[in-house]
């Protein structure tokens, strides 16, 4: 009995299983790029960021404290410029770091693996795969239409040529769950690089504010020394 073209295409379908990683990786794309737009704003390169607070701090703490020659201010100020500048210094690294190892990587799967994956003209795209199904399946039609040699034979050709280009494409497809660990382990870097200088931050700035409440304390601790080894104003001389 002649099958139909119906079932032809029914019987030549691919699994579920297949189609689903295919929606997945759709899905993984397009919720990606609002991530990695996020990502930009971030860890953007250092030439296109603007000069920061804490930058500005540093240089005029450095500008300014010669002037002050000695003394607990100037110490508070050097100590302040120092972890101002150490901070910043350290945030500038963190952030190309980031950019290198979170930011590229996963532009580069949207931008360069999934159209590679997604694209005609590739030696293992989806469209091609489904392309090459649709021949397969109108030789199996021709071939059930009417059987000859020739048909036959084109017909047990575009099938291997099919099932060596579907084994290959699917390879790639169910790699999608990779994806994702991807870019998870992306995000545990950032999230990992930016805890490190978070906490190497506050040891800067700690040492900083004990150093300036030092100074300070000292400060005091001078002037009223001072004020009580000198005479009253309303002692009498002698």
């Amino acid at each position: 009995m002649m099958k139909s073209p119906a079932l032809i295409q029914k019987e030549s379908a691919y699994p579920p299983e297949f189609e689903n990683a295919i929606a997945a990786i759709k899905t993984t794309r397009e919720y990606t790029i609002p991530v990695i737009q996020a990502l930009e704003k971030i860890v953007r390169p250092l030439q296109s960021r603007k000069k920061n607070e804490l930058e500005r701090m540093a240089a005029i703490a450095q500008k300014y404290t010669p002037h002050l020659a000695s003394g607990a201010y100037f110490e508070a100020l050097k100590a302040t410029g120092n972890a101002c500048a150490s901070v910043n210094s350290k945030e500038n690294e963190m952030l190309a770091d980031s950019y290198d190892r979170v930011f590229t990587p996963m532009k580069s799967w949207v931008e360069e693996d999934f159209p590679r994956l997604m694209k005609a003209g590739h030696t293992c795209d989806i469209k091609k795969c489904y392309a090459m199904k649709e021949e397969m399946d109108r030789a199996v039609m021709s071939t059930e239409a009417r059987q000859t040699p020739e048909r036959t034979a084109k017909c047990e050709a575009a099938k291997k040529k099919h099932k060596e280009f579907f084994d290959r494409v699917s390879t790639e497809v169910f790699r999608w769950k990779a994806v994702h660990r991807h870019h998870m382990q992306c995000l545990k870097v950032l999230m990992y690089s930016r805890y490190l200088f978070e906490k190497s931050s506050k040891t800067e700035f700690a040492t900083a504010y004990t150093k300036c409440a030092a100074e300070l304390e000292a400060g005091v601790a001078a002037l009223q020394s001072k004020a009580s080894t000198e005479p009253s104003a309303t002692s009498t001389n002698p």
